[in-house]
């Protein structure tokens, strides 16, 4: 635990001296995806390790599209709803 909370010190005092340095912001793009990339992949290491997740895949489809659709039609619906409101007041 000491020794993560130690680089973090590291990288945050390396971070606030060289802040303006081109090559450090450059770096950290690449730490910033490769980081990314790891906790994606960890992500699904985990998810396919467990037997009862690749069991319910067609399941969780099936709501994720569900809540997509949901989601964008809710959307639609509240933006046509606020832009009459809106509309309505400015014409006045």
């Amino acid at each position: 635990m000491w020794k993560i909370l130690l680089a973090l010190l590291c990288g945050f005092f390396v971070g606030k001296i060289g802040r303006n340095s081109s090559f450090l912001r450059r770096v950290g793009r690449v730490f910033t995806a490769g980081g990314l990339l790891f906790l994606l992949f960890a992500m699904g290491v985990r998810l396919g390790m467990d037997e009862s997740i690749r069991q319910g895949f067609p399941r969780f489809g099936s709501l994720a599209l569900g809540c997509a659709f949901a989601s964008g039609v809710g959307a639609a619906v509240l933006a046509s709803v606020f832009e009459r409101l809106l509309g309505r007041r400015t014409r006045q």
